[in-house]
């Protein structure tokens, strides 16, 4: 019999940690651009400032967009006259009609009349609603709480629509971003408590998505995470730690044997060879075995499947 060192298979597994580079990333970070023309009157907001939602960060001469809303708003009013006039005119002709006073070809004409009146209607209107919207744009605000990174433009200037004005970071909603390794990543995925190391300080996060793709060039996917409570500030660069789900036997515990990675276990004075599929060489496994089970920790390079053994106890587990 071979001599063995044992132990048992329970008190040898343990929660794997890992670690990986990770990003603070804004959740949107747009140019904000006029969607009008007019001359830029006013920027109120400089670089580096800080913004919230709603407030006031651009705005344009407008004077051209009332006048517009006011013709618009005329032509709404004269269009609604002229309906009301046809209508009048299709029912006197619909009574002429009954009296037979009137011929079929007039009547038809009265009711054509209405209907391209009521056609020119409806896009008068469109044509006020148009131009409150336009007057609308000519003051540009913060779509969210957010950083002011650069101002594009200068008071005084033209703006054109699609002009960019400024850009922003949002600051109120940001998630991590990290690149992951195969195994790495699959562990991730079953992971209770990843947390964001930034500063010393621990920023809990949960896992948004883990896309199934893989970076060519790094061979690494990109996992994204939402931050539970507070946020780390936008752009900063930690550490992203999470532990296992499930507990693991260390990488050094396994033998390759018939061009398979596995464990020796000691039944009845045998070695007994037990082939992990999932295993990976140089990297942490799980292993589906009853925890009493005793693993073979020293001896086991010089043994093959039910070879005769020795059992030793373990005096300290490794």
């Amino acid at each position: 019999p071979i001599p063995v060192r044992t132990a048992e298979l329970g008190s040898l597994l343990s929660h794997q940690t890992y670690s990986a580079p990770a990003t603070v990333k804004p959740l949107n970070q747009p140019q904000i651009a006029a969607q009008v023309s007019g001359q830029i009157v006013n920027i109120p907001v400089r670089t580096g400032e800080t913004v919230k939602r709603d407030q006031l960060l651009v705005e344009l001469d407008c004077r051209v967009h009332q006048q517009n809303a006011k013709t618009a708003d005329a032509g709404v009013v004269r269009g609604r006259a002229k309906l009301d006039f046809a209508k009048a005119q299709l029912a006197r002709a619909e009574n002429l009609k009954r009296k037979s006073s009137i011929s079929d070809e007039l009547l038809e004409q009265r009711r054509s009349d209405l209907e391209s009146l009521q056609a020119d209607y409806l896009a008068q209107l469109a044509q006020q609603q148009l131009a409150k919207i336009n007057g609308l744009h000519c003051r540009i605000s913060a779509p969210f709480d957010a950083l002011v990174t650069e101002r594009l433009s200068s008071e005084g200037g033209l703006a054109n629509p699609g002009t960019p004005l400024l850009e922003l970071i949002q600051t109120d909603q940001a998630e991590v971003s990290a690149e992951l390794r195969a195994n790495e990543a699959a562990s991730l995925k079953y992971a209770a408590t990843p947390v964001l190391r930034y500063l010393d300080q621990d920023y809990p996060l949960q896992l948004r998505a883990l896309p199934p793709l893989v970076d060519e060039r790094t061979r690494t996917r990109q996992a994204r995470l939402l931050f539970v409570a507070e946020h780390a500030p936008v752009g900063a660069a930690g550490r992203l730690n999470w532990r296992s789900q499930e507990r693991l036997l260390p990488a050094h515990y396994l033998v390759r044997r018939e061009q398979q990675l596995g464990i020796f276990v000691a039944r009845q004075n045998k070695a007994v060879f037990i082939p992990l599929p999932q295993a990976i060489e140089g990297q942490p496994t799980v292993v589906h075995l009853d925890q009493r089970e005793r693993l073979i920790t020293d001896g086991r390079q010089r043994l093959n499947d039910q070879v005769a053994i020795l059992a030793e106890p373990e005096l300290n587990n490794p």
